[in-house]
């Protein structure tokens, strides 16, 4: 099980994009806050428009050849 951490790539938007999801929903619902992302649509969406964007550093962490993280950096 060997992890990987590398550049986005445009087929990684869906998968990083349910994380995003799944992530920001459950650290609301622990908090009983409202969620930022309240669907994966909404992630698959917000990720979609960071992977790629030239102001933004993009990662994703893979594990086995599945995303498993993802992070963004606003250069």
């Amino acid at each position: 099980m060997t992890l990987i951490v590398r550049r986005a790539r445009p087929d990684d938007v869906e998968p990083a994009g349910r994380i995003c999801y799944e992530a920001f929903n459950s650290i609301a619902g622990a908090h009983n806050f409202p969620p930022d992302v309240p669907n994966p649509e909404t992630g698959i969406g917000l990720v979609s428009m960071l992977i790629g964007h030239e102001g933004i550093f993009d990662v994703v962490a893979e594990r086995d050849g599945r995303i498993v993280g993802s992070n963004f950096l606003d250069e």
